[in-house]
């Protein structure tokens, strides 16, 4: 059962089945639904409000040193909104002789490559603060040589790493919250190491009127040919805003509404796409 109280005029939702969420925070399951408040012979349909990804924000932050053929370093991990209340409601619901063992093997974030020896503490009772945890790592087998060259992966947190989906699923896979996630890794590079090749990276920039810049990325509409159908989908809330420029033949990038009112759908849809032999690498594409 989930009761309404009116705090200034305004209605604040008390779900009862999420007793570690935030005073003035609901559940993803919640948000965006109709609520029927009764007010003496009257009832008015208001809207649980709907909170952005960033209010459930998980951020990383290293740095790694290189040890023979592993990162050691120091892990600072933060925790936000649903990403503390889901956190702290799995980890009470352990046997105390089982909480210690079972975080540690929690925070490798799927990766068997990981090793953690301890973590910093935290207050299982505080549902109204971010959660912040320290703790030392080592990643085994981060760094293959050959010919006196190096090549390593920086980035440890692997939990989505086994995630799959059906090739024959029909609908699509909703996780059980909205999550923004940031991480910020350093190398520190011996004095003896000169860097050869970094990845690339996307990168954004804000205009003065605040917007998020992103730069053009060009790519083909596929890389195995002949195609018969292709469809392309990318759900964004609904102050993203995209260039829907198409070159080359390439079709137009069209957007649709979603079942949910705080997203909207870009999609490229193309039929019978054959490959043209071209001086660029790219046919047909798309901007």
């Amino acid at each position: 059962m989930i009761t309404a109280i009116m705090v200034d005029g305004k209605p604040i939702f008390l779900d009862g089945t999420e007793k570690f969420n935030k005073y003035g925070t609901f559940a993803t399951r919640i948000q965006g639904k109709q609520g029927l408040i009764e007010n003496g012979t009257e009832f008015e349909l208001v809207q649980v409000p709907q909170l952005t990804a960033a209010s459930n924000l998980e951020s990383y932050t290293a740095t790694f040193d290189i040890v023979g053929d592993d990162l050691m370093g120091q892990m600072k991990r933060r925790m936000k909104g649903e990403q503390v209340s889901g956190f702290l409601y799995n980890f009470t619901g352990l046997p105390q002789d089982k909480r210690e063992e079972v975080l540690l093997r929690v925070l490798t974030d799927g990766n068997r490559n990981v090793k953690i020896e301890s973590s910093s503490p935290f207050d299982t009772t505080d549902r109204d603060h971010d959660i912040d945890l320290e703790y030392d790592l080592k990643v085994s087998n981060a760094i293959s040589n050959f010919d006196n060259t190096y090549y390593l992966e920086l980035d440890p947190v692997r939990y989505m790493s086994n995630f799959k989906m059906q090739e024959d699923r029909k609908t699509s896979f909703q996780l059980i919250s909205k999550r923004k996630e940031q991480k910020s890794f350093v190398l520190n590079i011996p004095e003896n190491f000169t860097v050869g090749t970094l990845a690339k990276v996307l990168n954004k920039e804000n205009e003065s009127d605040g917007l998020e810049v992103y730069p053009v990325i060009e790519m083909p509409i596929k890389d195995e040919y002949p195609t018969v159908s292709y469809r392309s989908a990318m759900e964004v809330e609904n102050d993203f805003f995209l260039n829907r420029n198409t070159y080359n033949g390439a079709p137009t990038v069209k957007e649709e509404p979603t079942d949910r009112n705080a997203t909207k759908m870009y999609v490229v849809e193309a039929k019978n796409i054959d490959k043209m032999e071209t001086k660029r690498c790219y046919y047909p594409l798309a901007e």
